[in-house]
């Protein structure tokens, strides 16, 4: 199968492994859609300075547009979507768009105007009917989606997905798993997009066991489902807990249906078609521990967070019998403030406060400590109580 590529050095890699499942008609990388279709900027290779092949030819594309009447031409049946290069700094020039690191360099750099993210967004929203136009041509999108980046860029990515998503009912998604620890989407190790690759592979195939069926995931109190299968059908979505069949949605066509989690508890969801043409299937279980019981959970280890973020750890150990705090033992031979610091591996998971748990568990301890001083009195907001008691810590801090 042959497909149209637009995306990233992340896809770029993806493509230079053998198990990459796709041969590819047409690649543009490290361009955003916005620069993709406006006016071109007609340069020759020597008006760049540079002697990087790969570079030079970034910039020539960028500026020259010579890639988009390929795709628009394109016989191509699929096209393969990784937006993480709208992350690049863009600009406006003489009624046209391109990345910075292109006008940088020409001999003689005129002035332009760089974008924001938002700037971008609303850029993108003007010029959405010929992107549309563009995107429909093709009888299916792959999307490719990172799940771990910050929020700003995250909020903006996320936007310009939905964007496509809603309008476009013939996509699938591949969302992407974090990178190892220390590494990013651009420089993982072979094993990382190895993994990529061979999901990307079950796009293909004709086995319904062996399809990438779901795009799923858990965010905060949300258990998500998206189903990688375009022709209309009706489903109904079984929330499972602990093994036992917990809540059902009513029959519905929609390929995405999300549960919201209250209660503890290990979760999954059923997807049943209401035919039974096909054989149900489960997600994967994920564990849930709400934040609103972190003070009824029983904790005998918390998470080392950053530097600015220990003070959160200290307000931890003032109210926890902390037996360890899990670390870098090597950084901290003698603990920290007389609690040992170990390696994960020697703490259990159910007995652990995680760094992404701090402040929502110093959030709601100083509420209940608050509201519970005087149960005549009136109960202030959440946001007061807790502007108050950061007003005293602080104080008291400054004082010591």
């Amino acid at each position: 199968m042959k497909v149209d590529i637009i995306g990233s050095a992340l896809v770029k890699k993806l493509t230079e492994f053998k198990n990459f499942p796709y041969k590819i008609n047409n690649f543009v990388s490290g361009q955003s859609l916005l620069s993709l279709i406006s006016a071109p900027h007609p340069v020759d290779m020597v008006d760049l300075e540079t002697d990087d092949i790969h570079i030079i030819s970034t910039a020539y594309r960028d500026f020259n547009k010579s890639q988009f009447n390929a795709f628009r031409t394109s016989e191509s049946e699929v096209l393969i979507l990784d937006l993480l290069s709208e992350l690049n700094t863009v600009c406006r020039f003489n009624q046209g768009y391109f990345n910075e690191t292109s006008m940088e360099l020409l001999r003689d750099v005129p002035d332009y105007t760089n974008l924001s993210h938002i700037e971008k967004f609303r850029a993108l929203q003007d010029n959405q009917d010929e992107i549309f136009s563009f995107l429909g041509k093709y009888e299916r999108l792959i999307i490719i989606k990172p799940d771990i980046i910050d929020d700003i860029e995250a909020d903006f990515l996320n936007a310009l997905y939905g964007m496509i998503q809603e309008e476009f009912h013939n996509h699938l998604v591949l969302t992407l798993p974090a990178p190892p620890e220390g590494k990013d989407y651009f420089n993982a190790p072979i094993e990382y997009y190895d993994s990529v690759n061979f999901n990307l592979k079950k796009f293909t195939s004709d086995n319904y066991y062996d399809q990438m069926l779901f795009d799923e995931k858990l965010e905060d109190d949300e258990l998500s489902v998206f189903i990688n299968h375009i022709e209309p059908r009706e489903y109904v979505y079984e929330l499972y807990k602990d093994g036992q069949s917990w809540k059902m949605s009513d029959p519905t066509t929609s390929r995405f249906y999300k549960f919201n989690l209250k209660e503890k508890g290990r979760y999954r969801i059923r997807v049943n078609l209401t035919d039974e043409s096909v054989n149900p299937r489960f997600t994967q279980t994920y564990k849930f521990n709400p934040f609103s019981s972190l003070g009824d959970r029983k904790i005998n280890f918390a998470e080392m967070p950053p530097a600015y973020d220990q003070w959160l750890l200290d307000y931890v150990l003032e109210h926890e019998a902390i037996e360890a705090i899990i670390g870098n033992p090597f950084r901290f031979p003698d603990g920290y403030n007389g609690v040992p610091v170990i390696q994960s591996t020697e703490a259990s998971d159910d007995l652990t406060l995680y760094q992404a748990e701090l402040f929502e568990y110093v959030f709601n301890r100083m509420v209940d400590e608050q509201s519970g001083n005087d149960s005549s009195a009136p109960k202030p907001e959440k946001k007061q109580i807790f502007l108050q008691t950061m007003e005293k810590y602080l104080s008291n801090n400054k004082e010591s």
